[in-house]
């Protein structure tokens, strides 16, 4: 008897749920388009698997910690929101507090491993086992302090909640290699996200943060893998991680979020110290045309010179010292050139506090190099201060340290050039009698120009009278001359004063930038220098003007009313065409 009611309240059952199940479709293929979409579905026994059905895949993304980019945090993921909805979420980011301090410098940090929430966000546990052979610290502790993992939360938090995170530390020391190890685990976990944590350029002025930008947004965007630790920023290895998560997950499509500083935030001076922030996000999607990130940049600098005065201060001091005041400045260039000023030598000679002539201790180059300066020009009139042996010892100093070099203190053929890409450096010295005539420096750019008819030439010429602020009728014949040949740019030097600036045929000549580190302290003139910066870019050529002042062979960007003063005074005595940019330090120049 039980059985039979049994099957009959089935039956029943059964009928109800079928006419239910008719009724829903009679009613929703009865009604509009409009209506259907405000149907609401309702589950009564369990939510079903809603698939992602975004165009978009997201792999990976940077964006800034700093308090006063705050807007660009919520920016980025919302976005990401948007787009994606990652079960995981990884964020990188560097070791401000050096937390690492009491371990070997090269370990991660993250959550304990009994850690399964973390202010207010559920931590991936599942990810733990799976980083066993990676040299992980486990410490709450360190994570609670670094503001590169806590100011992200509340973003994620309001716009991704049911998202998993994993906060990890990179210590400034970490290798390449190490990172790579990572990734290469976590590329292989869907539905995860890594957050590169990373503000750009710091404690510079606006105008060198957004020339150092150039680069670092190039080498990102582009994936110049060797070029990462090369960047001025507060974690390479962080923007290394999230690129290289992208190109493992073929994802290396890429949506432009911002590209700010701190002055656009705050009431900040622009010659004050700033942070740059950029924030990008990879994946795989249409996200529509973004713009190109392909701009190289070069510095150049005036005379250096390490001996007399010099030397006694680096001595008194630390090696270091000529540059304490300007230690970032050449770093996160493509490249950085400067007039050297005589040899670097195993053993230097003392030729006495007033001798004109100089060479420099081997252990200069460490320094050098620290400070992001890695080519240099040898068509002076100092290099053979040692003799051929001593210019000979210098070269191959130079590039037993990955230092490259260019010119000749009397040849003026096209064998001492140096090309780097998509730069031809040339140099030449005029201030001997027997010195390359102009026809002979004339033939010499053609023949590079003809060889090399789509590298930017630029000539680095040592030339002019000393003390002497605006140019020669000679110099003037020279340089017109040498554009007329094919080259792109002129940089001058040996005059020890800075001199005016001309535009000729839609190319510059910076007659002399002055010194930049050197020990003439009896006028202002000689303690002061120019630094230029050049972003080239395909279609444009923009010039950024940096002048310097020292005190006692220490030299430091110009600031405020005396770096106003400068400009507006140096554009007075230079071409009447560039004179407006040039008080604005920024000289744009559009290419053929």
């Amino acid at each position: 008897m039980l059985y039979r009611f049994t099957k009959v309240v089935i039956v029943i059952c059964g009928f109800v749920i079928f006419e239910a199940i008719l009724l829903g479709l009679i009613v929703f293929f009865s009604a509009d388009a409009s209506c259907r979409q405000k149907i609401e579905p309702v589950y009564v026994l369990s939510a079903p698997i809603i698939k992602n059905e975004s165009k978009f895949h997201l792999v990976s993304g940077v964006v800034p910690h700093h308090d006063l980019a705050n807007q660009i945090i919520e920016d980025f993921f919302q976005k990401v929101a948007e787009q994606d909805k990652p079960k995981t979420i990884v964020i990188i980011s560097p070791d401000h507090y050096n937390a690492s301090f009491l371990q070997s410098g090269v370990d991660f940090i993250t959550l304990e491993k009994s850690t399964v929430s973390y202010r207010g966000l559920s931590v991936a546990e599942n990810l733990s086992p799976k980083l066993v052979g990676l040299n992980f610290v486990y410490n709450d502790s360190y994570v609670n302090l670094e503001h590169g993992i806590n100011n992200l939360l509340p973003a994620i938090k309001k716009y991704l909640p049911e998202a998993e995170i994993l906060p990890i530390i990179v210590p400034a020391k970490m290798p390449r290699v190490e990172i790579e190890n990572l990734v290469k685990i976590l590329a292989d976990e869907e539905d995860l996200f890594i957050v590169s944590s990373t503000d750009f350029s710091h404690y510079l002025p606006e105008s060198v943060a957004d020339f150092h930008d150039v680069m670092s947004q190039r080498v990102l965007i582009n994936f110049e893998q060797d070029n990462f630790p090369n960047l001025e920023v507060d974690c390479w290895q962080c923007l290394y991680a999230s690129r290289l998560a992208a190109s493992l997950k073929n994802s290396e499509d890429y949506e432009f979020i911002a590209a700010n500083n701190s002055v656009d935030f705050s009431r900040s001076d622009k010659d004050s110290e700033t942070t740059s922030y950029f924030s990008v996000i990879f994946g795989q999607g249409d996200f529509g045309k973004q713009p190109e990130f392909s701009g190289q940049t070069l510095f150049f600098s005036g005379d250096m010179m390490f001996d007399r005065n010099v030397e006694k201060l680096m001595q008194k001091n630390s090696l270091r010292y000529p540059f304490a005041q300007v230690s970032t400045l050449f770093k996160g260039s493509d490249w950085a050139a400067a007039n050297l000023e005589g040899p670097i030598v195993k053993e230097p000679q003392d030729f006495g506090p007033n001798s004109l002539s100089f060479n420099f201790d081997d252990e200069i180059i460490p320094v050098l190099k620290e400070n992001g300066l890695n080519i240099f020009c040898l068509a002076n009139n100092h290099i053979l201060n040692k003799g051929q042996a001593g210019m000979a010892e210098t070269k191959k100093l130079l590039a037993d340290n990955n230092l490259s070099y260019f010119g000749d203190p009397f040849k003026c053929g096209v064998d001492s050039a140096l090309t780097k890409g998509k730069f031809i450096f040339f140099g030449i010295n005029k201030t001997y009698p027997t010195s390359c005539s102009d026809s002979q420096i004339s033939e010499a750019v053609k023949k590079l120009k003809q060889k090399n008819p789509s590298s930017f030439l630029i000539v680095n010429i040592h030339w002019g009278n000393e003390y002497q602020a605006v140019n020669s009728k000679a110099q003037s014949v020279s340089a017109h001359l040498l554009i007329d040949s094919g080259a792109d740019l002129i940089i001058g030097h040996h005059p020890h004063v800075i001199q005016n600036i001309e535009e000729y045929h839609g190319k510059l000549i910076f007659y002399s930038l002055g010194n930049f580190i050197f020990d003439q302290y009896f006028s202002q003139a000689t303690q002061e220098g120019l630094v230029v910066g050049l972003e080239y870019y395909q279609d444009k050529l923009i010039y950024r003007l940096f002048p310097v002042e020292s005190k006692l062979s220490q030299p430091k960007l110009m600031s405020g009313d005396n770096k106003a003063y400068f400009l507006t005074s140096l554009a007075k005595i230079s071409s009447a065409s560039i004179s407006a940019e040039m008080k604005n330090g920024i000289i744009k120049l559009e290419r053929e």
